[in-house]
């Protein structure tokens, strides 16, 4: 797949895993797997929760709404609905968090520190994963 004309300097590469390995080219954008799948979910979720995130969009908030943690122990959609925004939010919340502090820009200023880091100690699966409101 292409960029399709966006600057190859702008897109997310990542030069290690969640492992500490490191690659030895850097490996462009974001690749959802059996481990950045719940790291990525419990940073939004947890953003949610201290609302440092507020998702005004209707649709979205739907989406989270029958967004659940299965018995199996995975996070989706309930049976007949959607998830597309949930991890299109998800990945663009990680994009931030890993984002280096010079390249985020609000109102054409730098912002001189790191984004708060929504990192959790651990994975707590819950029975719904939008226990918070959502305005």
């Amino acid at each position: 797949m292409g960029h399709q004309g966006y600057p190859a300097g702008l897109l997310f590469s990542r030069s290690s895993g969640l492992d500490g390995a490191h690659y030895s080219t850097p490996k462009q954008g974001w690749e959802t797997t059996s481990v950045t799948r719940p790291v990525m979910i419990n940073h939004l979720a947890q953003a949610i929760r201290e609302r440092s995130l507020i998702v005004h969009h209707r649709d979205t908030q739907s989406e989270f709404l029958t967004f659940v943690i299965k018995p199996t122990g995975k996070a989706e959609a309930q049976e007949g609905h959607h998830d597309d925004r949930v991890f299109s939010l998800g990945i663009a919340l990680e994009m931030l968090n890993q984002a280096p502090p010079d390249s985020i820009k609000v109102e054409d200023t730098a912002i001189e520190t790191r984004p708060t880091s929504y990192r959790p100690k651990h994975y707590a699966p819950t029975s719904r994963f939008a226990s918070a409101r959502l305005n």
